[in-house]
Order: C-alpha cells, then sequence, then structure tokens
C-alpha cells in the first residue's frame, strides 16, 4: 500500500523553529509497532485530528497531529518528549529557565490500551508556550491503543511512502483565472490539480533538458 504524507512547508519549517522536530522524522513514527494512536476508535481515523506517540528512527520519543484519511496523512504538528518549546513572542529573561518540555502522563495500562492524562495546568502551558488548542490534547484522560495505526493500515510499508509539499503561492488574478478555466474545461480537476499537473510537465521538461546537456558535456 502506498501512503502520501502532505505537509505545508512553511508550517513545517515554524514547527521546526518552534519546537525543534522536522515533519520528515515525524512521519517515522507511524512505522513504530508500539506508537500509541488516538483516537482509540479503529473505524474513526478521518476524524479532522488524529494523535499518535511514539519513536522516530533515532529511537526520539515524538508526539505527531495529524489529518488522516485512507491514504493521505497531513502531518499539522509535532512534538518532542524532551523538547524544550521557544517562543520568540514570549521575552524571558536570560537568567530564567521556565520548564516547558511536553509532558503527559501515563496512569492506567491494559494491554494495548493506554490511558495517558493531561492536566489543566499542562495544557495550559502549552497554550501560553503558542501552541494551538487543535495541536494539543486537551485537559483530561485519553484512551490510546498501542499499535493502533499500523493495526488500522496492516500493509502500510515505509519503503512505498510518497511526500508532497503544500506550498503558499501568490498569483496574478490572470494566471489564476486561465487555471481556473482550464480546471472547469477538465473531468473534475480542481484547480490545483491543474496547476499541479502543469508544474510537473514544466519540471519534467527542464529535468529532461538537464539530462541532454549533461550526456553532452560530460
Amino acid at each position: 500500500m502506498t501512503m502520501t504524507f502532505e505537509w505545508n512547508q512553511e508550517r513545517a519549517a515554524f514547527n521546526n523553529a518552534l519546537r525543534g522536530v522536522s515533519f520528515e522524522e515525524a512521519k517515522e513514527v507511524f512505522n513504530d509497532p508500539h506508537a500509541l494512536a488516538y483516537p482509540d476508535d479503529l473505524q474513526s481515523f478521518d476524524r479532522e485530528r488524529f494523535v499518535i506517540i511514539g519513536h522516530s528512527t533515532q529511537q526520539l520519543l515524538l508526539i505527531v497531529y495529524a489529518e488522516p484519511s485512507e491514504d493521505v496523512i497531513r502531518i499539522v504538528s509535532a512534538a518532542g518528549k524532551q523538547e524544550r518549546i521557544r517562543n520568540a513572542m514570549n521575552k524571558v529573561n536570560e537568567n530564567e529557565k521556565p520548564d516547558t518540555t511536553f509532558k503527559y502522563y501515563v496512569v492506567e495500562e491494559n494491554d494495548d490500551e493506554v490511558f495517558i492524562e493531561v492536566t489543566p495546568e499542562e495544557y495550559a502551558r502549552e497554550i501560553a508556550a503558542g501552541i494551538r488548542p487543535d495541536e494539543t490534547l486537551q485537559p483530561g484522560r485519553h484512551r490510546f491503543i498501542r499499535g493502533g495505526f499500523l493495526k488500522r493500515h496492516p500493509n502500510f510499508d515505509p519503503s512505498k511512502v510518497e511526500i508532497k509539499y503544500t506550498v503558499t503561492l501568490s498569483f496574478l488574478p490572470e494566471i489564476y483565472e486561465y487555471f481556473k478555466q482550464q480546471a472547469a474545461l477538465g473531468e473534475g480537476a480542481s484547480c490545483s490539480e491543474v496547476m499541479e499537473k502543469y508544474l510537473i510537465g514544466v519540471w519534467e521538461i527542464e529535468t529532461k533538458k538537464s539530462d541532454d546537456a549533461q550526456k553532452i558535456d560530460p
């Protein structure tokens, strides 16, 4: 099964600067057979937010927030268990070292069921550090399933993973209208899909030119 991981490059850069975790590393957590998955209902992985806690290949414990579907996972945020969250908007005395380590508490385990508790204080600290409410666990007890993602996707093969970046582009109105018209002429293709197809075509042409030039002048 080919799974596509997708993320916004601007968001990825912001997350890396704020929390010190790249989305490239965050995607490795999905291959951890012992990773904790939430929500606990294996049939509910299409909700707006999916949370997974597990180890990357460097054995760093990460918590990843994503928007999943059957074959696309859009990573929106990632944090490290031992990270130090930095927020440039909060000016702190250099001598002060506030505890901003990401924390959660395992309060109960029952086979593959793991109950994690987030205190109101820890939630408030996350929000104060600049984390959006939809990118952190709400206060209370949450039921995770150990190995839940791989149970939901038993044929997941990390060697067949595809990665797509989303970026924000600005166009002149005439250019946007052109692609919009091209999309209207197509068979259900969206404007963004038409743009992507066009850019892939340009990339293929330029890549071929570069390859041909290297063959002529090695």
